[in-house]
């Protein structure tokens, strides 16, 4: 398994793709599925790699020349999925969302499965457990998991970073489930500062989370103005603990980093849940069916 750095292809960062030195481990993840031949290998990475190019193209000069093929959006994927069949795999992959397998969060991850060749089976992915809209009053599919539902109880939060005197005296105008846009309009410019002018959703700015929905996709700082992760009631970002709920961490893990480096490690995880159905996907379905084939 493995889980190459995603910054190079996420949509807040500085989108370089492949030409971003972090982009090399990916390409040391391939090289080691060709050195070890694994029966079974499993790669995530951030949807934004879907759409990547390798060379980044500034939105002023988009629309206005040609593309060259480096340029056009998809090309860095292109490259990955070509490196990866030359392993000799067979290759699949697909967009799996963490609350449909019961992560009380909205994740989304590109999983690539690849298959050795003589095990004569494909890849096979896990078949949800829960949905935004299940299936009838009786269906199979249970609803999603909500953020009340995952932070309940927390006696011991471990800690969390305060929000900046600066930001959070807005935070009192933001209702749950809100964001910078329910800010009165006279606030607004000195609340957001250069980015009120900015494009794009600015969807992070001021957000506070709601109880009765899943948590968005947890940030690595959720205590900055463009990335914010407020709780619904209290004015501060959600704690470390409240992240280990919400990735499915057990209570009785210790942690011992710093709270910031915490929120880097738990908020880049892939979720306990969406791993655990893989894994079971990967055994009963490729593992489990290849001895069945080749009794």
């Amino acid at each position: 398994t493995g889980d190459p750095p995603c910054q190079p292809f996420s949509p807040a960062g500085k989108r370089q793709s492949l030409g971003d030195p972090r982009a090399a481990p990916l390409m040391e993840f391939i090289r080691v599925i060709k050195e070890a031949r694994p029966k079974v290998f499993v790669m995530e990475e951030v949807p934004g790699i879907l759409s990547a190019r390798i060379r980044h193209v500034p939105i002023k000069e988009r629309g206005k020349r040609p593309l060259a093929p480096e340029e056009k959006p998809g090309s860095a994927w292109r490259v990955v999925l070509d490196e990866l069949s030359k392993t000799g795999y067979i290759i699949r992959w697909k967009v799996l969302n963490a609350a449909d397998y019961g992560t009380p969060q909205e994740r989304e991850r590109v999983i690539v499965i690849g298959v050795r060749q003589d095990l004569g089976v494909g890849p096979t992915f896990p078949v949800p457990t829960r949905s935004r809209r299940p299936a009838g009053l009786f269906g199979a599919l249970k609803p999603w998991l909500t953020l009340l539902e995952a932070i309940t109880g927390i006696e011991d939060h471990i800690g969390y970073i305060p929000l900046p005197p600066k930001y959070a005296e807005f935070l009192r105008y933001i209702p749950p489930g809100g964001n910078w846009r329910q800010l009165p309009d006279e606030l607004k410019p000195k609340a957001m500062s250069g980015a009120y002018t900015a494009g794009g959703g600015r969807m992070g700015f001021y957000r506070r989370l709601t109880w009765f929905e899943p948590s968005p996709t947890l940030v690595t700082s959720p205590a900055m103005k463009a990335t914010m992760m407020v709780h619904p009631w209290e004015d501060r970002p959600l704690s470390v603990r409240e992240y280990l709920r919400i990735q499915g961490f057990p209570d009785d893990w210790r942690v011992v980093a710093p709270v910031a480096t915490a929120y880097r490690l738990f908020g880049e995880a892939v979720p306990v849940p969406l791993s655990y159905a893989i894994a079971r996907a990967v055994r009963d379905g490729i593992l489990l069916a290849n001895t069945r084939v080749t009794a």
